[in-house]
């Protein structure tokens, strides 16, 4: 059997009333659903805020006590570190101290031997030198005493009186 054309239009108009209240009750089951879902995932939603919240306050109170306990190792470190700054440098001023010592004494020993070798060669020397010299002024006061003669001589000589 054949649908007329009225047949059809009413067809089309139960269709369309089935399927808009159909659609009516899906929206408002839909609704329910949503409604269903956003309570329970909102408490979900503060269940976990209030639990991150208080793993964040406990991280942080953890965070603070390492940083505390960092702080008080590190002030502790440096301050052994300094102590024995300290103590390296004394050590180190007395050695330098104790060089220089060494190292006058090195060289005054050494300017004492310098001072003594060259007195050496200047007694070598001059000890020749005095008695040439020694010799030289004997040989000059035997002129002076010759020359001294001779003087008396020529004033005899001319002097006839």
């Amino acid at each position: 059997m054949a649908l007329t054309d009225e047949d059809k239009v009413w067809l089309t108009a139960q269709l369309a009333t089935a399927l808009g209240s159909e659609r009516e009750n899906t929206a408002a089951m839909f609704a329910h659903e949503r409604e269903y879902i956003d309570t329970k995932f909102a408490a979900e939603r503060e269940y976990i805020d209030s639990r991150f919240a208080q793993e964040r306050e406990h991280t942080d109170a953890m965070f603070a006590q390492e940083r505390e306990y960092t702080a008080a190792m590190f002030a502790r470190e440096r301050e052994h570190t300094d102590a024995m700054f300290a103590q390296e440098r004394e050590s180190v001023a007395k050695l330098l101290a104790e060089v220089m010592r060494r190292e006058r004494e090195i060289t005054n020993a050494a300017l004492e031997h310098l001072e003594t070798r060259l007195l050496t060669a200047f007694h070598q020397w001059a000890s020749p030198m005095e008695m040439r010299a020694r010799s030289h002024a004997a040989a000059l006061r035997a002129l002076d005493v010759e020359l001294e003669s001779v003087s008396e001589r020529v004033k005899k000589l001319e002097d006839p009186k």
